[in-house]
């Protein structure tokens, strides 16, 4: 898996396309002013997304939105074309600055967009009048919606920092936030209400309900108690955690498909796509339905020959819901979606990569003509590392050398598998530290390397690894287990390993 990080180049390139759509076609001159009005004011909010001044790009977006959705009800034959070129800029715009924390409302797709509200709303929650306020039910969604985009970030305003509840209570320049069981003396609820001074939060976004206030003033005067399992956790992947926890496998796939729809337009946008649902996943790409449905087969057994892999003969897979796959034939689409939905640079040997986040998790391949055979060792090891990921809490390196290992348990004879062997003595050989493999001091394609050829190493002993992947579906702490069943901590172990690759070249 290879880190999804947003580089200078990437921004850039974000940028020149997320922006600049065709110009509009001609119409009557004074309608072609207004619409070329909105192009030059998209152009200005590219400039200032591209300065990370994002506020300032949020604004200019959502006036056009505004003003699009005016010419719209003039219901001109004329507007039709040109604004369908504006709405298409509107909702690339719309889905990137939604990854910042900025969000619009949807674009209605019938009349492409008419309605005169453009500025989201906090979604509903249940009535106030309960007789306890949960802070994981009740508030989590709130704070990640409104308030993570500022706050939660590595420089938040005034230090005060919403990146996890334990860092929520102590608060920053203003002292604590939550007011000793006082909602009257909360600096929290009184930045709400917008009587404390410096402003109103959230700044530059619609205020919180009455309603959604009031459950805040009650939660703290009822003690302000934290619900979830780790107040440690980011707050982002708590609320992940507590909507698996409080969603059916229905809904949690209801989900997936919704995010998986809204990345293939913003990685592919214009690109038909086919869709076909299989026991345990939801395949979108563009290879054609039938090549569609025979990846979703193999996937199916490969799913099986993990769990086998794995030692997970009974109980429930390890991920809940249907696991998104994205089926991709050309290396430019490959790209793309890599740099909108991912915001990085794919590296130009990677042909597949995964992502596990709780809720939004799924694999991506690039499969050429799409033949199923070519697919299998690639879609193998993506579904490995996902399934791996899904047993419990595991290190990056664990995963993705687990998710290699697997492609060699597939077919020993496999090329990706033969190059790897021949390659592993001599990147081993060039660390200049056993553990930099496990410390990130190593580009992803050498990690991911050495990583497989350390899972190799523990899987000599089977029982031992068999005994580590129960304990860590048991819920049970990885460095902890690993050290009692190899005797030695993951950096003691690849110490004694290492010296005796470099020796084997």
């Amino acid at each position: 898996m290879f880190p999804l990080r947003c580089t200078a180049a990437g921004v850039l390139f974000l940028i020149a396309i997320l922006f600049l759509p065709a110009v509009a076609a001609e119409s009557a001159d004074a309608l072609k002013e207004q619409v070329q009005a909105l192009h030059d004011s998209i152009i200005e909010a590219s400039k200032l997304y591209k300065n990370r001044q994002f506020d300032e790009s949020f604004s200019i977006i959502r006036d056009v939105h505004q003003k699009a959705n005016a010419l719209a009800e003039k219901n001109s034959p004329e507007l039709k074309k040109p604004l369908h070129s504006v709405y298409k800029s509107v909702r690339r715009a719309r889905a990137l600055l939604g990854r910042k924390g900025y969000h619009l409302s949807p674009i209605n797709s019938s009349r492409e967009g008419t309605s005169s509200s453009d500025e989201s709303t906090v979604k509903s929650t249940p009535s106030i009048e309960t007789s306890s306020i949960s802070f994981s039910v009740d508030l989590l969604p709130v704070l990640v919606e409104s308030c993570n985009r500022c706050h939660g970030s590595d420089d938040p305003p005034n230090e005060f920092s919403f990146r996890s509840f334990a860092s929520l209570v102590v608060g920053g320049e203003g002292g604590p936030p939550l007011g000793e069981g006082n909602s009257t003396d909360s600096l929290l609820i009184n930045k709400l209400k917008g009587t404390a001074p410096g402003g109103r939060m959230p700044a530059n976004r619609p205020a919180l309900s009455d309603a959604v206030i009031s459950k805040f003033e009650k939660w703290i005067d009822q003690g302000a108690k934290f619900d979830g399992p780790d107040d440690r956790l980011p707050l982002e992947q708590l609320a992940d955690i507590i909507l698996m926890r409080r969603s059916s496998a229905t809904e949690v796939s209801a989900k997936r498909v919704e995010m998986a729809l809204r990345n293939w337009e913003l990685g592919l946008p214009g690109v038909a796509a086919d869709n076909v649902e299989t026991k345990h996943f939801y395949l979108v790409g563009n290879v054609g339905e039938e090549a569609l449905a025979e990846i979703g087969n193999l996937a199916e057994t490969l799913w099986k020959k993990n769990a086998a892999f794995c030692h997970v003969s009974k109980g429930p897979p390890p991920i809940k819901g249907r696991v998104t796959i994205f089926v991709i034939q050309r290396r430019y689409d490959y790209s793309e979606f890599g740099k909108m939905v991912e915001e990085r640079d794919v590296p130009r040997d990677e042909q597949g990569h995964w992502k596990y986040a709780i809720v939004d998790t799924y694999a991506a391949i690039m499969t050429g003509n799409g033949k199923p055979h070519e697919a299998k060792s690639l879609l193998g090891q993506q579904l490995a590392g996902i399934y791996v990921a899904g047993l419990g809490d595991v290190p990056e390196w664990f995963s993705e050398g687990t998710a290699r290992v697997m492609v060699s348990f597939l077919d020993g004879r496999d090329s990706h598998v033969r190059e790897w062997n021949a390659a592993l003595a001599a990147v081993v050989g060039s660390m200049s530290k056993p553990d930099d493999f496990l410390k990130g001091r190593m580009s992803p394609t050498d990690s991911q390397l050495v990583s497989y050829g350390f899972i190799q190493y523990l899987r000599k002993n089977r029982r031992h690894y068999r005994r580590l992947l129960g304990a860590v579906r048991e819920g049970k702490d990885f460095h902890k287990s690993f050290g009692i069943i190899y005797g030695g901590s993951p950096n003691q172990i690849a110490a004694a390993w290492v010296p005796w690759v470099v020796q084997s070249q």
